[in-house]
């Protein structure tokens, strides 16, 4: 018995320093000095205000050149409405019409001015209100599950869901029959079709564009609004092809990561002709301290596909990024507790959409 125990603790303690390794190699693999470059012009961004937020548990919503919103998974109902020049906040209650809350399981809140939507993809629910009534009702088919939903018009959405054998695809969801299309061929497969083409989803509303960007690989997909393919980019790193080892639950035949996969792209967002991605990669001409103390951005045109350059966005009181939005010349990027608004250089950021008459319609 005494010789059981030995072993399984020894065994415990090895499965524990082989986790610890691997994600010490994550590590290394991320911060060694890869083969690209970065380009660095001066100053691109310049710091505005930085707002004290209290809670870790906001994220960014939405947001257009007039304002931004905030939106907290602790109290899924209430906005944090940002004026992001003069960084005063105004709380913003949101309402539903016909709906519970309690029923609800993963509520996610987009504000897309003049509407805002609420959605739930374990439940299913889709709802929608006007910006300043704040007062959502369900307002279209919303049977189909999904992991990622973004409002690409005011009838319809694209939506990520998951199937068991085949991974992520894409569907268009619509308020008209047949309500559904679905997608299985633009998302990739290289690994096991969930972990290795996971990734964010954005509308860009400047272009009517949507883009997907994986987290494991250096490639994005950008698609009109009808999920037609416009054409892959690449980021500028060389990782082509997801670094993960998936690992089978025999008890339930699930799928889980065996090891650490090497992240590429952490988080993005896109405005105006731009994508912008904050990469997990450190290139050959960064130093590791200036890699260390701040999240890279790196900037690509949207038209082409072709990088442009970097930009860093350091850590604020000792906290690492942990998002960012832009809309028109502002960044706001959000720590923990902090949100930390930045203006855009117009020289470097041709155009902007500055028209005050696309945005913050009034109901």
């Amino acid at each position: 018995m005494k010789k059981t125990f030995v072993l399984i603790s020894t065994v415990f303690f090895f499965s524990l320093l082989v986790i610890f390794v691997l994600y010490l190699v994550a590590g290394k693999l991320n911060h060694q000095h890869n083969t690209f470059t970065r380009l660095f012009p001066p100053h691109p961004v310049a710091f505005h205000k930085a707002l004290d937020i209290k809670y870790s548990s906001y994220y960014i919503a939405g947001a257009t050149p007039h304002h931004f919103y905030l939106s907290n998974f602790a109290a899924p109902l209430q906005l944090l409405e940002l004026n992001p020049v003069s960084v005063d906040t105004q709380r913003v209650r949101l309402s539903l019409e016909d709906a519970d809350v309690q029923k609800f399981k993963s509520i996610r809140v987009a504000v897309d001015s003049p509407f805002f939507y609420i959605t739930d993809g374990i439940r299913p629910a889709l709802l929608k209100g006007h910006v300043g009534q704040w007062r959502a009702s369900r307002y279209m088919y919303d049977s189909a599950y999904f992991s990622e939903a973004v409002p690409v018009s005011p009838t319809s959405l694209i939506i990520r869901s998951a199937n068991p054998t085949k991974g992520f695809f894409l569907s268009k969801e619509t308020s008209t029959y047949p309500h559904l299309k679905m997608d299985t061929t633009l998302l990739v497969k290289q690994v096991d079709g969930l972990f290795c083409t996971d990734g964010m989803m954005h509308f860009n509303q400047e272009l009517n564009m949507l883009i997907y960007l994986y987290y494991y690989r250096n490639q994005f997909i950008c698609m009109d609004t009808s999920l037609n393919l416009l054409y892959h980019g690449k980021t500028i790193d060389t990782v082509s092809h997801a670094q993960i080892k998936v690992a089978t639950i025999r008890s339930d035949n699930s799928i889980t990561l065996a090891a650490p996969p090497l992240m590429v792209n952490r988080k993005s967002a896109t405005s105006g002709n731009y994508l912008f991605v904050n990469s997990a990669l450190q290139a050959k001409n960064e130093t590791d301290e200036a890699f260390n103390t701040a999240s890279v951005i790196d900037v690509y045109n949207l038209q082409d596909g072709t990088y442009r350059f970097s930009f860093y966005l350091f850590d604020f009181n000792e906290e690492k990024l942990r998002e960012f939005k832009v809309a028109g010349d502002k960044l706001v990027a959000l720590y923990d507790h902090y949100a930390v608004i930045h203006r855009l250089e117009q020289k470097y950021f041709q155009p902007l959409n500055r028209d005050p008459g696309t945005k913050d319609h009034q109901p």
